[in-house]
């Protein structure tokens, strides 16, 4: 067996150093430990109170254990457990910090979300703000809205497109054989327009021309009248003064006129019971008289020759019965209406 060689001075100072380094390694790895611990406590809000809420979902697509719990894009929790409860659905367990519970109330949402395109997902609440005295109420388990089936949104995609081709094609025909004669008249249309313009834009400069000759007659009129007019006018308002004054004097007289009508058929009236006596009383000795003509002209007396006709008896005329006079009519003796009456 061979021996061991004897150990330098330095060797052996070196291993006299092991105890001190080993002790320095440990504190330092330690205290590397207590910080990292320190940084995972805080990152995962040890120490601080933890409000438990349930989402129930259809199915556990997005979910996942240990998923970040978002409220308007700040972190407040995470996902603890899923579940899958005796009707097919997932009953989901969420820790948020306590300080956030009056923020998330009954109304509240869950639905899966993404930063980008390669972004970690994590659930996001929608808020429900709450007085804090009623925060500490249990909450009902909330709904959660799975993400979109990628598969059934491709599927949508190829649709959309198909349909999108179809419009597409159609509108290509249309473009093809309508819209060519539709601007065949449309530049038609436009030129009749033109020509329309231009027609009414030589009408309208006539007009214009015409309009400058005739203002300085029209003017010259409208000087003219109101010269006359303010010559005549002072003669009009004595012609119809008098007119009026004329007028007054015939209505006097056309009442004048209706009164002594109306006196005179009075008179008559008062007259006729005296006057009828005697037209008989003249009828009879009228009679008489002629009787004793042809008496004595049978006598021989007389010469028939020289006897004067006899007139022959007036026999009275039967007399309507009188009737009132109506004030209203006008009588048939008096004078026509004036004719300046309007």
């Amino acid at each position: 067996m061979t021996p061991t060689p004897p150990i330098p001075d330095d060797t052996a100072a070196a291993h006299g150093a092991d105890p001190r380094e080993r002790w320095l390694f440990l504190i330092s790895g330690g205290l590397l430990l207590l910080a990292l611990l320190m940084a995972i406590g805080r990152e995962r809000h040890w120490g601080e109170a933890q409000v438990p809420v349930d989402l129930v979902a259809p199915k556990a697509d997005g979910l996942r254990e240990g998923m970040e719990v978002r409220l308007s894009g700040i972190p407040i929790g995470r996902v603890m457990t899923l579940q899958l409860r005796d009707d097919a659905t997932v009953l989901a367990t969420l820790q948020i910090q306590g300080r956030y519970r009056h923020l998330v109330g009954p109304r509240s949402r869950a639905q899966s979300s993404q930063v980008g395109v390669v972004g970690l997902p994590f659930v996001s609440l929608s808020p429900d703000p709450r007085p804090k005295e009623l925060a500490s109420r249990p909450l009902p388990a909330l709904a959660y809205e799975p993400p979109p089936n990628l598969n059934q949104l491709v599927a949508d995609l190829a649709e959309s497109r198909r349909q999108l081709d179809g419009t597409l094609a159609l509108t290509a025909n249309l473009l093809k054989h309508q819209v060519p004669p539709s601007l065949a008249s449309l530049q038609h249309s436009t030129t009749r327009l033109s020509r329309s313009m231009g027609d009414l834009s030589s009408m309208s400069k006539t007009v214009a021309s015409e309009t400058q000759r005739t203002v300085p007659s029209v003017r010259a009129l409208t000087g003219t009248l109101q010269r006359e007019s303010v010559q005549i006018g002072p003669a009009v308002r004595r012609t119809l003064t008098k007119a009026n004054q004329t007028l007054t004097r015939a209505d006097q007289t056309a009442e004048t006129a209706a009164q002594a009508s109306r006196e005179a058929q009075v008179l008559l009236q008062q007259a006729r019971p005296v006057l009828i006596p005697t037209l008989q009383n003249a009828q009879e000795i009228t009679g008489a008289a002629a009787r004793l003509v042809r008496f004595l002209s049978g006598l021989g007396l007389l010469d028939p020759a020289a006897t004067p006709p006899v007139s022959q008896p007036l026999r009275p005329k039967p007399v309507p019965p009188s009737t009132p006079l109506d004030p209203h009519k006008v009588h048939p003796t008096s004078p026509g209406p004036s004719p300046y009456l309007p």
